[in-house]
């Protein structure tokens, strides 16, 4: 393989960031480095930011920053959602500005990022113009914010306006489908995601399917299969949010165990921080605590979010680790999990029954169907023969080893075939340029709408959330707070009237 020259673009930097979309970044950029190759990240600058941390998670890399966004370019999401903000717009602008300034000292041979959050979107579009002709542009598909809110808000339909209909959100949206549509290649995690997104987008996208990988840390995890079986531990890790089904494991083990004997009851461990669940209208943790019986309290442990190593060290003692979520693309923890020897138990119809494969149908559960399935699966290891237990850890390893080495293969292969433009007819380069500039000038325009939108919040004492769907004459009582829409109105005409002389400078 020629060495070549590879910049990253994400905002995900491990360990000052952590997320499904770095952890494969980090890896990918580890497998190139050793071989050769060299690696830049374009990222921006955390607030934690150390180099020598940095040097030492991603050894031969370089890292470049992206300018700070103007303050007013940022706007704060709240839990209830509802809120105007082009701040994905802006970063992505920012991106573009710092890609240039990299460009004038050469430029490099592929640029990689994701598909999430549309970093590459401003790059991606003034390609089309004819710009950066030497430069392979590679989108790796990780889960869009259209499948993300789509399955976040599965079942919700009638109790809440879709936020896929917010203004933020549609934006988004629509950058990240153009990222897929420009980039000279589009990569895909599991063959489930490939034609969800051809589906939907109705485009003819090649099946390009590369597994996400894991570095070596996961597969050198010292444990032994009968510690394992003993210590009758079940394992969830994720965020405790309705996309990673923590709800339905939980849910399901105060089911099963709430009068059974405490030598019956596993020990169940959630490893993930706490978020906000909007069926709940509150926090995970917030809605459940109060849920456990206090005889199960003593069963039942939530770390938080934890550092790596500790995350191998839970690994290590579980005998089975559950990912019942409600989406996933593909499910990096899990192959984690894995690659460290643990039996894991997946969600049907999710990237993750791919990881698992066809050779361990039991270890896929319905969890849409009945997930008091998951503890007679557990109840069957923890009571199986010692050396059936070890094989099947075994295995776990061995299937885990071999979708690494697939990845890294077809990874390496990947870099050395030339790259055909796709066809953007019938779209030409006049009308690219122009929608171009026209895009640079909404970001200057939104701007000042999402400064003014936060004044008139603050002044009117409405929620954004409210103001919004006021804003939008969608009128709909607030949950928090009643309030008469004629009023409103009446109220902010009065805020409007003679706007923007009387902003606040």
């Amino acid at each position: 393989m020629n060495k070549r020259s590879i910049l990253f673009v994400t905002r995900e930097i491990v360990p000052f960031h952590y997320g499904g979309i770095g952890t494969q970044f980090q890896a990918m950029a580890r497998l190139l480095s050793n071989q050769g190759n060299d690696i830049t990240f374009l990222t921006q600058k955390h607030q934690f930011f150390n180099f020598d941390v940095f040097s030492k998670n991603y050894p031969r890399c370089c890292i470049l920053f992206v300018d700070e966004l103007q303050e007013n370019a940022i706007v704060n999401f709240s839990p209830s959602g509802g809120l105007v903000s082009h701040e994905k717009f802006c970063y992505s602008a920012a991106v573009q500005n710092a890609f240039d300034a990299v460009n004038q000292t050469g430029s490099p041979d592929h640029v990689i990022g994701a598909d999430f959050g549309a970093e590459l979107f401003h790059c991606l579009l003034k390609k089309q113009t004819g710009s950066y002709t030497g430069t392979v542009f590679t989108i790796f598909v990780e889960g869009s914010t259209h499948d993300a809110l789509k399955a976040y808000e599965s079942g919700l339909t009638g109790r809440f306006a879709s936020e896929l209909d917010d203004p933020q959100n549609r934006l988004t949206c629509a950058m990240e489908d153009a990222c897929v549509r420009f980039a000279d290649r589009t990569v895909f995690p599991t063959r489930l995601v490939w034609e969800a997104t051809r589906e939907r987008l109705d485009l003819e996208l090649a099946e390009t399917v590369i597994p996400n990988i894991v570095g070596p840390d996961f597969s050198n995890i010292e444990a032994t299969s009968g510690y394992r079986q003993k210590s009758k531990t079940i394992l969830f890790i994720g965020r405790l949010d309705f996309h990673k089904g923590a709800d339905r494991l939980l849910q399901a083990f105060l089911q099963r165990y709430r009068h059974a004997p405490a030598e019956g009851t596993p020990f169940l461990r959630f490893v993930g921080r706490d978020s906000f669940c909007k069926s709940y209208q509150t926090s995970f943790l917030e809605y459940w605590l109060p849920h456990i019986p206090q005889h199960l309290r003593g069963f039942v442990d939530f770390t938080g979010q934890v550092e790596p190593h500790q995350v191998r060290r839970y690994i290590a003692e579980a005998t089975l680790s559950v990912f019942p979520s409600r989406w996933e693309v593909f499910g990096i923890v899990c192959l984690e999990a894995m690659a460290g020897g643990c039996p894991v138990a997946v969600a049907k119809s999710t990237g993750l029954a791919e990881v698992v494969g066809d050779e361990f149908p039991n270890l896929v559960v319905d969890f849409s169907v009945d997930s008091d399935n998951v503890f007679d699966l557990f109840s069957s290891l923890v009571h199986m023969p010692p050396d059936r237990y070890d094989k099947l850890c075994a295995a776990m390893s061995k299937r885990a080893a071999a979708i690494v080495k697939n990845g890294n293969g077809l990874l390496t292969r990947l870099f050395e075939h030339p790259v055909s433009r796709r066809d953007m007819s019938p779209l030409n380069s006049l009308i690219l340029k122009d929608l171009q500039t026209c895009l640079d000038a909404m970001a200057d325009i939104a701007s000042i709408v999402a400064e003014d939108f936060h004044t008139l919040s603050r002044c009117s004492n409405l929620s954004e959330e409210e103001l919004n769907r006021v804003l939008a004459k969608k009128c709909v009582q607030p949950a928090s707070k009643p309030w008469k829409p004629a009023v409103i109105k009446s109220k902010l005409a009065g805020l409007l009237k003679g706007w923007p002389s009387n902003r606040p400078s």
